[in-house]
């Protein structure tokens, strides 16, 4: 965690090890915004099973595009929890 991945095929390596490892990972979108023509964001909760229990993270990530339109970069925010002050 809080370590950069560079580069597409580094992120994409990381996601598919990450999700496959995690039982019943799911992602549901609340909102995407569109800033402006190249920045977009999306809050979404992502859960998945921990000691056979569900647990939610709620995040919001951000996406940046190119002059190609193509995404060029992916920041990933964890959302603090409401009540969470750790």
């Amino acid at each position: 965690m809080g370590r950069p991945v560079e580069g597409k095929q580094h992120y994409v390596a990381y996601l598919r090890k990450v999700i496959t490892n995690l039982e019943g990972h799911r992602l549901e979108v609340q909102r995407v915004s569109h800033v402006n023509s190249r920045l977009s964001y999306a809050e979404l909760t992502e859960t998945f099973e921990i000691d056979g229990a569900p647990a939610s993270w709620p995040e919001c990530i951000l996406f940046e595009q190119g002059e190609d339109g193509l995404i060029s970069r992916v920041s990933v925010f964890f959302k603090q929890r409401s009540g969470d002050t750790s």
